[in-house]
């Protein structure tokens, strides 16, 4: 599993609004996407010190139920990302994974990181 708890936004740093790939301004849509995006990285940085361990979150079920939200957040705004870039750009995907993957093919997300994108797990769903 990827250790996403030391990334910085230097991933996103230097995007452009528009990339040679096809893909077009950056939307509305997007936009929103990636600052609710940002304030959950920046969310999940401020708990970082608390959690010094598995027993920390073990022991302090509201800082684990903060820390799963928050992860989960990421995750959903990842794929939101992902689906809206695939889009715009027309390139075709099924599901998260391939919309992720489409990723690859825009020139402002560097390889190890859609890499790593890739690893993440499904989220489950209400009821699954």
């Amino acid at each position: 599993m990827p250790n996403f708890g030391r990334r910085t936004w230097s991933h996103f740093s230097g995007v452009p609004a528009a990339s040679a790939g096809g893909a077009g301004p950056l939307t509305p849509y997007l936009v929103e996407r990636l600052v609710e995006l940002r304030r959950y990285l920046d969310h999940l940085a401020r708990l970082r010190p608390r959690i010094q361990d598995r027993t920390s979150l073990e022991r302090d079920l509201s800082l684990h139920n903060d820390v799963l939200f928050s992860l989960l957040s990421v995750w959903q705004l990842v794929i939101d990302v992902a689906g809206d870039l695939s889009a715009q750009r027309g390139d075709r995907f099924e599901d998260h994974t391939q919309a992720v993957r489409n990723l690859g093919r825009d020139p402002r997300f560097r390889p190890e990181l859609v890499k790593e994108l890739e690893l993440l797990p499904l989220p489950k769903r209400a009821g699954s």
